[in-house]
């Protein structure tokens, strides 16, 4: 699991892990013991140990929360340059299949299994590079956000 939401997605985890679910399209009791986030989601309920926890303390505020918008910066480039990676690292296992078929007749049902499987492999290969891309972008506003935030409420504690 790469995102807390991954696990709880079950179109997602149909489309990337489709050995989880049976031929109904639900979940395997084996992956309903491995995964018990999975289960949970399918059942309508929430995941076990995702609970929010209790305020407490004298004046009714939770533990103190530090955001650093460098560290979320730094993650962001590093997702991109991950994404960037992934792009290239994909894009030549999907051409070497093109290759690899391109001397075979088209009635072959070899190659049509490798073609079938090529296609499968390609929009995995896009929705997963969609997915660290959009992780890039998410980082790196949520760094902007918070920067902005600290900067207007110190703005506003000053005028206080």
């Amino acid at each position: 699991m790469l995102w807390g939401y991954a696990m709880s997605d079950l179109d997602f985890e149909r489309r990337v892990n489709p050995w989880l679910f049976d031929s109904s399209g639900n979940l395997t009791e084996a992956a309903k013991k491995q995964f018990p986030d999975l289960a949970a989601t399918a059942a309508g309920a929430q995941p076990p140990g995702w609970s929010p926890e209790p305020v407490t303390g004298a004046s009714g505020g939770g533990p103190a929360v530090k955001v650093s918008p460098e560290a979320l910066r730094r993650a962001s480039t590093n997702a991109a340059t991950l994404h960037t990676k992934f792009d290239q690292a994909c894009q030549w296992d999907s051409m070497d299949v093109q290759y690899a078929t391109a001397d075979m007749s088209a009635s072959w049902k070899t190659a049509q299994a490798l073609h079938a499987a090529n296609e499968i492999w390609t929009a995995q290969v896009k929705a997963t590079s969609a997915m660290i891309a959009d992780v890039a972008t998410a980082l790196a506003g949520n760094a902007d956000q918070y920067a902005r935030a600290e900067q207007a409420n110190a703005q506003n504690f000053k005028q206080s």
